[in-house]
C-alpha cells in the first residue's frame, strides 16, 4: 500500500481513517484524519511501528508499519490525530519516560511511550485522557475470571463460589452472593466480598478491601491499603455498613487502616506504622503487631476516661466501661514482652469540643492514674505530659503511660485472659442469639483469638495455612492474550 507524503505547502483534502505522512523540515510526524479517538490503536514490535484503525465492530479496517529508529534515535516526531469533531491532538513518541511532575501533561499535547508493555491494548482516546481502558463483566454461579492484563477490570461475581483474578492496572473486583477468592494483584484495587464467607487479597499497590457481610480473610500485600472487614465501601462510605463477620485480616508491608468492624476479629497489620479504628460495640479484638513501630489505635466515640486499662501477662486490655455484654474490647497481644511495644498511640474523643462535665471526668481519670499506678507521683505527673488534646483526637501515649509498672491482673485476680475474654463472649453470643431479628445470623466466635493467645499467632498472611495466601501469586501465571478493548 503506497505511502502518502504531504509538506505543509502542499496539502490536499484526506479521507476519513487516512494515515498520512506531514513534513515539517527535517522532522515527520503521522497523521491521521476523521475517526474516533478510541478507534485508533498502536504497537511497537521488531516488526516495526504498527498504527491500526478500528471499525465499530473491532476490525481493523486500515494499517500502517514504520520504521521509526535508525543510529538509535527517533525518525517520526509525533502522531497528530484530527478526530471526528475536527480537534487537533498530539501524540510525541519517546522511547524513555518523562519524569515530570506528578506525571501529569499540559494541554492535549501527550507522550506516547514506546516501551509500554500494554500499548497494543490502549487506544489514542486513553492515551490522551492519561486513563486506562477498562471492560465489565458479569460473572454468573461458580464462574472463574481472569482478569485482562492491560485493562481495569469491573468484575462482579455471580450466586456461587468465584475464583476472580484481577490485572496489573487499578481494578473493581466485587464477589457477589457465596464464598468467593477475590486477588487484586498489583496497582490500586477496589475489592468488595460482598455477601459470603471470602477471601481477599490485595497484593502490591494501595488497595482498598471491604469484607462485607460473612466471616471474612483480608490480606492487603504490599502498600498502604484500606481494609474493613464489614464495610461495604471506602472513606466515608464504610461507616453505613450494619454487617457483622468474625475476621481475620492482614495488612501486609505499608502503613494500612484497619476496622474489623462488630463480632471478634483478628487484626495483623504487619510491618508499617498502621492505623486501627474502633466504634462502640465492635466486640473483642485482637491486635498483632511487630515491636517498635509507631502503630495507633483510634477509638471514636469514647473519651479517654470512659476507658478501663488492664494488664493481662504481657498483654495490654482497653475495655469501654459500659456494664453490659455489648462493650468495646481490645487487646494488644505482646505490648510487654523483650522486642517492645506493639501499639504506640491510643487516640479518642477530644475534650476540647465537649461540655465542663468531660473536663471534669478527664481531671479525675488524671488524678486515678497518679493514685492507682504511681510508685512516684512526681514521676508520673512527668509522664502525664505525654497526654495531648489535639483538638480532632485525644492522644496518649501508651508505651510511656500504660508501662510495664502496671500491675498484673492475672497475678492479683487468678483468672487467665482467655477465661476473661470467653466470659465476655458468652454473654454477648447471648445477646445476639436472643436477638437474631436484630444483630442477624452471624453470630459471634472467639475461636481464632483463642487459639492465638494461646499458641502461634501469625503477623502476616504468608504465615497461616489458609488456601491462597501461603504464597505470593504471579500475575503472568493467570493472564494469557489478549485482543485490544474499546469502550
Amino acid at each position: 500500500m503506497p505511502q502518502h507524503k504531504i509538506s505543509n505547502k502542499n496539502k490536499r483534502k484526506s479521507t476519513i481513517g487516512e494515515i498520512l505522512e506531514i513534513y515539517t523540515g527535517e522532522t515527520k510526524s503521522i497523521a491521521i484524519y476523521g475517526i474516533s479517538l478510541k478507534r485508533i490503536f498502536f504497537q511497537n514490535s521488531k516488526s516495526g511501528f504498527k498504527v491500526n484503525i478500528l471499525n465499530n465492530k473491532n476490525k481493523i479496517i486500515n494499517r500502517k508499519i514504520y520504521k521509526i529508529i535508525e543510529n538509535e534515535k527517533l525518525t517520526i516526531k509525533s502522531i497528530i490525530i484530527h478526530d471526528k469533531e475536527n480537534e487537533k491532538h498530539e501524540l510525541f513518541l519517546a522511547l524513555k519516560e518523562d519524569k515530570r511532575k506528578g506525571k501529569s501533561y499540559d494541554g492535549l499535547s501527550k507522550e506516547l511511550l514506546l516501551t509500554r508493555k500494554d500499548l497494543k491494548f490502549t487506544s489514542a482516546y486513553h492515551l490522551i485522557q492519561n486513563t486506562t481502558p477498562s471492560e465489565k463483566f458479569h460473572l454468573s454461579k461458580n464462574d472463574s475470571f481472569i482478569g485482562n492484563k492491560c485493562i481495569k477490570n469491573n468484575v462482579i461475581g455471580g450466586s456461587g463460589n468465584n475464583l476472580i483474578t484481577g490485572s496489573d492496572k487499578n481494578d473493581n473486583l466485587a464477589g457477589g452472593d457465596g464464598n468467593d477468592v477475590i486477588i487484586g494483584h498489583r496497582s490500586f484495587d477496589a475489592i468488595f466480598g460482598q455477601a459470603g464467607n471470602d477471601i481477599l487479597i490485595g497484593g502490591e499497590g494501595d488497595d482498598g478491601l471491604a469484607g462485607g457481610a460473612g466471616n471474612d480473610i483480608l490480606d492487603g500485600g504490599d502498600g498502604n491499603d484500606e481494609l474493613h472487614g464489614d464495610a461495604d465501601g471506602f472513606g466515608p462510605y464504610a461507616c453505613e455498613s450494619n454487617w457483622r463477620g468474625n475476621d481475620i485480616i492482614f495488612g501486609g508491608r505499608g502503613d494500612d487502616r484497619i476496622e474489623g468492624g462488630k463480632n471478634h476479629d483478628y487484626l495483623a497489620g504487619g510491618l508499617g506504622n498502621d492505623r486501627y479504628i474502633f466504634s462502640e460495640y465492635d466486640g473483642i479484638n485482637l491486635i498483632v503487631e511487630y515491636g517498635g513501630e509507631e502503630n495507633t489505635i483510634y477509638i471514636n466515640d469514647y473519651f479517654f476516661y470512659q476507658l478501663t486499662f488492664e494488664r493481662y501477662g504481657n498483654h495490654l486490655v482497653i475495655s469501654s466501661k459500659e456494664q453490659h455484654a455489648n462493650n468495646l474490647v481490645v487487646v494488644i497481644k505482646d505490648q510487654y514482652t523483650e522486642d517492645g511495644y506493639k501499639v504506640k498511640y491510643l487516640q479518642t474523643k477530644p475534650y476540647l469540643s465537649d461540655d465542663k462535665d468531660s473536663y471534669k471526668n478527664h481531671e479525675a481519670m488524671i488524678k486515678n492514674i497518679i493514685k492507682t499506678h504511681a510508685q512516684n507521683p512526681e514521676e508520673m505527673l512527668n509522664k502525664l505530659s505525654y497526654i495531648k488534646d489535639i483538638c480532632n483526637d485525644y492522644q496518649v501515649d501508651l508505651s510511656d503511660i500504660f508501662c510495664e509498672k502496671i500491675p498484673d491482673s492475672e497475678k492479683l485476680t487468678g483468672k487467665k485472659l482467655s477465661d476473661l475474654l470467653i466470659e465476655k463472649h458468652n454473654a454477648l453470643h447471648e445477646m445476639y442469639a436472643n436477638n437474631m431479628h436484630y444483630f442477624g445470623e452471624n453470630l459471634p466466635d472467639i475461636t481464632h483469638i483463642i487459639d492465638a493467645l494461646s499458641s502461634f499467632s501469625p503477623k502476616e498472611a504468608l504465615q497461616t495455612n489458609i488456601p491462597y495466601l501461603k504464597k505470593a501469586l504471579s500475575i503472568d501465571s493467570f493472564s494469557g492474550p489478549l485482543a485490544p478493548i474499546v469502550n
